[in-house]
């Protein structure tokens, strides 16, 4: 048995590029002529923090591991709190006049804290007279961010963080399916063209909404369906739907050897990530998005609304509504929401190794024939 506690302190300059703190010119080529000749032209980059400086990382880890039964049980267990101090994050918004972007300060701290568990079982049993060695490894882990320091005390959700935020948090709208009719969608209460705007602009037959079309929930009874202030307090009809960030990372590793053979297996795998497909993501969305260069399925008929076919995974077939926000698709909402979660045969390795009386004869040490993959 033995308990263990650490603590440490890193530097960080695992940030988006190599040299943050340093303006730099670049050149090019204008497009105007001046006596035959094109112009070069010099631009130089946005203003730089002046007190830019390196990210901190401290981590306190209390972990203990446990040897029972000869090492046949091997268990470890670590819960740790990481403190991220400095995050370069866009700055704070400034007005139009500054006339750059903001620069990237060190103006936001995070606080994860999380865990890894691993347990080892092995034995060793005879079978006809040799022994089969065998064990079994299973590891599980799982941590959770929150934002402890960031200039945005209005909680206004446009901005990059706000204090309180659980790191990779994702807000979108909730859906009630389909509009079953052409008059269900007339006469829904509910102002839906925020959040359909190519719907209610669309010409002839295809204007307005219709049946089949996507049904969005007025969560604060205004009637309209919106973000509200856009802020923590005031989101309209969104809430947090999901989280971009890994959750439940596991492993099992199982593997045995007899008689010269030799197995081993390794599954990975995460219970849950989030992700919104983005409004160019052709392959989810095919037609929705760009209809005349999207790769379409040969039964993607099967996949969409009908009066046929009236629980389909896709509303209507409309042309360009998942582009971008504030159409009916493109909006991030519960519906479509994917859960990239998996479970992956990593690897897989077979083997069986000659007896040594065999290759001793031919001065061979080892030889070992084996398939992996």
């Amino acid at each position: 048995l033995k308990v263990r506690f650490s603590y440490g302190s890193l530097g960080n300059q695992l940030v988006n590029d190599y040299y943050p703190y340093i303006r730099t010119v670049s050149l090019d080529t204008q497009n105007y002529t001046f006596g035959g000749n094109k112009s070069t032209v010099a631009t130089y980059s946005a203003p730089v923090a002046s007190n830019l400086t390196w990210e901190t990382v401290n981590q306190k880890d209390l972990g203990i591991d446990i040897s029972l039964f000869g090492n046949k049980i091997m268990f470890t267990g670590d819960a740790y709190i990481r403190d991220t101090k400095d995050m370069v994050t866009n700055g704070k918004a400034l007005p139009a006049t500054y006339g750059a972007k903001a620069p990237r300060t060190n103006n936001a701290d995070l606080r994860t804290k999380g865990y890894e568990l691993s347990l080892t079982y092995r034995n060793s049993v005879s079978v006809f007279g040799k022994p089969l060695n065998y064990s079994a490894t299973a590891t599980f882990n799982d941590y959770v961010g929150h934002i402890t320091r960031f200039d945005n005390p209005t909680k206004d959700l446009s901005s990059t963080y706000y204090v309180g935020m659980c790191y990779g948090e994702i807000w979108g709208y909730t859906t009630d399916g389909f509009f079953a009719s052409d008059e269900e969608a007339r006469n829904y209460p509910v102002d839906q063209s925020p959040v359909c705007q190519i719907i209610y602009s669309s010409a002839g037959e295809m204007q307005g909404l219709r049946a089949g079309d996507l049904k969005y929930v007025d969560l604060d009874g205004d009637g309209v369906i919106g973000s509200g202030a856009n802020t923590v307090d005031k989101p309209g009809d969104r809430k947090i739907i999901g989280n971009s960030q890994p959750r439940y990372q596991y492993g099992l590793n199982l593997g045995f050897n007899w008689a010269g053979f030799d197995f081993s297996i390794f599954f990975q795998g995460i219970g849950k990530i989030n992700w919104y497909p983005s409004g160019d993501a052709r392959y989810f969305w095919g037609l929705y998005a760009r209809p005349f260069s999207s790769w379409i399925q040969k039964d993607f008929y099967k996949s969409y609304w009908t009066e046929e076919n009236p629980d389909a995974y896709f509303p209507r077939p409309r042309a360009y509504v998942a582009m971008k926000d504030g159409r009916e698709l493109g909006t991030v909402n519960d519906r479509y929401l994917q859960n990239l979660g998996y479970c992956r045969l990593k690897n897989l390795t077979f083997g069986y190794t000659l007896p040594k009386r065999f290759t001793e004869k031919i001065n061979i040490e080892s030889v070992r024939f084996y398939f992996s993959g």
